[in-house]
Order: C-alpha cells, then structure tokens, then sequence
C-alpha cells in the first residue's frame, strides 16, 4: 500500500529520531543524577533546560503516536480518503509534530509565564541540590492538557474505531472468501500488521508516560509532600520508553516482517 509505505513509514522515522534524541540528552542527565543519590550536581541553569526539554520531548512523542492513529484510522475507516493522501501530508503531520509541542512549552517557559506566582518555590528550589518542575498551576494544566491529555484522547479515540472497523472488515472478509483462502488474507492484511505496530506504540507510550503526566496533575491540584523518589521513578519509566519502542519494532516477528516491508520493500519493488 503507497501511504502505509510512505505516510506511516515517515512518522516512524521521525518517531525514532526523537527516540534517539532522548537517549543521547535526557538519559545522561538522568543517569548523573542518579549517580548522585538525587542530588543534582549540573547547575540550575542546566536543570531549568532539562525540565522543559522532558515535557517537550513527551509532547512530540504524544502528537507523532496521535499522528499514527489517525494514519491508521483513515487508513482502516476511510481508504478512499487515504489513498488520495500525498506523501506530503506525512511531513505536515510531522511538522506539526515537532513544532506545537516545542511552542507550548518553550513559549511560556523562556517568557517567564510560569514562574509568575511561584517565584519564592523557585528561589527554595535553587537553594537545594534538587532539579524538580516549577511552573504555576495554570501554565501546568494547560501544558499536560495540550501534550498530553489532548493527543491522549484523540489517539484511544482513533483506536478504538479502528479496532471496530478491524473487527467488521474481518467479519466481512470471512463470509466472502473460501476456507482456504481465509487464514491467508487475514494473515498478509498490511492494515492488521501496521495496526498492531501502532497498537503496541500506544501501549508503551501509556505505560512509560502515564505516571509522569499523573504526577504533573497532583502538583497542579497543589497536592504536598510528594516523595522526590516519585520524580525519579517517573523520569525513568518515562525515559525507557526510548528503549520500548525499538524492542516493539524488532522482537516481534510480525512486526519485523511489517517493518521490512514498510521501509525496504518498496524500494526492492521499485528497482525491480
């Protein structure tokens, strides 16, 4: 199929690159702290350009795994629409991606928006070896509501609609073909391999992710006295997500055989 191997393919790409973003800037800073016992040893400048590089990491990730739903629910639930897609639209939805995340964290932070209100926690914060988030309520709802519970709601929407749609293609696929034929098409079906892959992403991706954007809600509810082994265990749950996808990507038969068919196929078709 011409938009799975070029639409779905792209978002992946993209998808892995900021995977790959994530190990070599967020996993060391991660890694040093911990070495540390918590305490963080890099300087607050450092610390106050972590902390908006996690959200904005969540977010691409968030929008690129909404991104992929939808894909596949046009891909599932309106192929004729789909299949009128240019490539191109990959690369808007991966802008996209990119850029709405970047703008709403890096907005307001480097403006100053959300240190109003809570300038005396900053100046607590910076007296202590700790490198903890520190915006004011309203600017951390409107984050986790943009990066998070947005895409989230789009993406479990999309999904389940797909796994309706599945559900009704198969029921119609199996009173059409013969028995022989059955386990044949309904084990080659390029939508069922691609769907599982993102299936799995959004598995991972709520996994890793939940806790952290939990967390973010109980701070903005003003809710003391979380344990600060909370902010580590979130960090690195969220950060193995990095780690997740490639092993969703290459342990799974279905999935490597899906891939290969995603990015190497259609070049061998298009030489031959």
């Amino acid at each position: 199929n011409h938009q799975t191997e070029n639409i779905t393919k792209w978002l992946m790409t993209s998808s892995a690159i900021l995977d790959v973003m994530i190990g070599a800037v967020s996993m060391p800073l991660g890694v040093s702290e911990l070495v540390h016992n918590g305490r963080w040893t890099l300087g607050w400048e450092v610390c106050r350009i972590r902390l908006p590089l996690s959200f904005v990491f969540s977010g691409i990730l968030a929008y690129h795994v909404m991104c992929l739903s939808v894909d596949r629910y046009l891909a599932v639930c309106k192929p004729f629409l789909y299949k009128r897609l240019p490539t191109r639209t990959a690369y808007v939805m991966i802008f996209l991606s990119w850029i709405i995340p970047i703008a709403c964290v890096m907005i307001p932070v480097f403006s100053g928006i959300t240190r109003l209100g809570v300038e005396h926690i900053i100046a607590c914060i910076e007296k202590h070896d700790i490198c903890v988030t520190a915006y004011n309520i309203p600017a951390m709802k409107t984050i986790t509501s943009l990066l998070f519970y947005l895409p989230f709601v789009v993406t479990y929407t999309a999904y389940v609609f797909i796994l309706l749609a599945s559900q009704e293609q198969e029921k119609v696929m199996f009173r059409a073909t013969s028995q022989p034929t059955r386990a044949i098409v309904t084990k080659t079906s390029p939508n069922k391999k691609a769907n599982l892959i993102v299936g799995c992403m959004i598995a991972c991706y709520t996994i890793s992710w939940l806790p952290t954007w939990v967390l973010g809600l109980v701070i903005s509810l003003e809710v003391h006295g979380v344990p600060y082994a909370w902010f580590l265990v979130c960090f690195w749950l969220a950060s193995s997500n990095a780690a997740l996808n490639p092993i969703v990507f290459c342990l799974n038969n279905s999935i490597r055989q899906t891939l290969f068919q995603l990015f190497f196929l259609s070049k061998y078709n298009k030489k031959n």
